[in-house]
């Protein structure tokens, strides 16, 4: 399985003036694009990870079903990824207070969709 970098549910821009756009640019375009080419190529290196959803991918690091050369990569990078895609959705907020009444009702309402 190719993992893939995930399309924000908002602009680059929207949450400036706190972020602008090209910071936003360069974590999502760039950095965050690096863990998901860097696992990738793990999954390329070890076919027997091509069958490995990213959570699974993460919860193998120190079983038997990730090889010990690729513990460090996939974790560092299969981690990473996951991280990222999850702030994505719950951590920066676009015109928040204009749409939600606080940080709280913001994280049930995108865990409940």
């Amino acid at each position: 399985m190719a993992f893939t970098l995930p399309k924000l549910p908002y602009d680059y821009t929207s949450l400036e003036p706190s972020i602008d756009a090209q910071t936003m640019q360069i974590h999502h375009g760039k950095h965050h694009q690096t863990y998901v080419t860097n696992v990738n190529a793990q999954v390329e290196k070890f076919p027997e990870l091509k069958n490995l959803g990213l959570v699974t991918l993460n919860e193998s690091v120190g079983t038997s079903k990730i090889p010990k050369e690729a513990a460090t990569a996939v974790r560092n990078n299969g981690g990473g990824h996951w991280n990222h895609s999850f702030f994505w959705k719950v951590g920066p907020i676009p015109h928040f207070e204009q749409t939600m009444q606080g940080p709280h009702e913001w994280t049930i309402w995108q865990v409940e969709r």
